[in-house]
């Protein structure tokens, strides 16, 4: 099976997904996916998913380092897509760990529009014909959620569609890098041994998403996709407060409802993190707000 045929796979399986709850209940997101107005001839909805825009100027950072928008534009009509990607580059340094952080960066973005460039088969052109003027699309941008002399945190925020879809699928993942020892931060490594973090954050999630939706803790889509499993909470960030979560649309909910994200300070978690760890000056939150505001 090809990367193309496994990235149709899931996304058919991403659309069944979608039927599954319908709520109006406001979410955190404003970026849900917009549909165009019905027409008297049957067409494609089209998405036109409204991402937060990254800043296009650079930001500076300490020890000489700043963060730069790049932008990928790609677009083929006889191969029918179209890539709109920006992604953070770090400048100022020439060390290892910001090299490698750069690669991960790319190679992590480069993985997201991988699929489009895969030339399609006559059977599949012969398809795409069935719906001229549109285009298979891959649209990527990134939020810098947290930039310190020490720490850095990224958001990516994806929408990908496949010609023939109801609609373009959001996904994200982040990047959450320790400026000081230049290495990745995982959410393992915060918290100490046995603690119980994902229950705990799975708990809290439960209980804080529970109130923005119209769910019984028992429903068993819902819980198992907030199961104390460390697959359901990769994409996080880090903020001045504390953890921020985040819920990719149709996870959680129906698909209209858009994406949703959970705060929980580290004032909450105070007692599971893992001390001296190199981290505690930012970790906890008292420390945290003397130290800048």
């Amino acid at each position: 099976m090809n990367l193309k045929s496994s990235f149709v796979i899931a996304f058919s399986l991403s659309l069944l997904a979608c039927g599954g709850h319908q709520t109006n209940v406001q979410l955190v997101s404003q970026n849900a996916v917009q549909q165009p107005r019905e027409s008297q001839t049957p067409s494609p909805q089209i998405p036109s998913p409204v991402i937060t825009p990254s800043p296009e100027q650079e930001i500076t950072l300490a020890k000489g380092l700043r963060i730069v928008p790049k932008t990928i534009e790609l677009e083929n009509q006889r191969r029918r897509y179209k890539i709109s990607v920006v992604y953070p580059h770090i400048e100022g340094s020439k060390s290892a760990g910001i090299l490698k952080l750069n690669r991960r960066i790319k190679d992590l973005v480069t993985k997201q529009y991988q699929w489009l460039l895969i030339p399609p088969t006559k059977e599949e052109l012969r398809h795409y014909e069935k719906w001229p003027g549109v285009f298979n699309s891959v649209d990527l941008d990134y939020e810098v959620v947290l930039a310190t002399a020490e720490l850095l945190s990224i958001y990516f925020d994806v929408y990908s569609y496949g010609i023939g879809a109801a609609h373009s699928v959001q996904q994200s993942f982040t990047v959450n890098f320790d400026l000081e020892s230049e290495k990745l931060i995982t959410l393992t490594g915060l918290f100490r041994p046995r603690a119980g973090h994902l229950q705990f954050i799975s708990d809290y999630c439960i209980r804080e998403l529970s109130r923005d939706h119209q769910f019984a803790m028992s429903d068993p889509t819902f819980t198992d996709e907030l199961a104390p499993k460390l697959k359901n909470y990769e994409s996080w960030n880090l903020t001045k407060e504390g953890l921020r979560f985040n819920f990719d649309a149709c996870r959680i909910d129906g698909c209209a409802a858009g994406k949703a994200e959970v705060n929980i300070a580290f004032e909450a978690l105070r007692e599971k993190l893992l001390p001296k760890s190199g981290l505690e000056d930012w970790l906890m939150a008292t420390e945290w707000r003397n130290h800048r505001s």
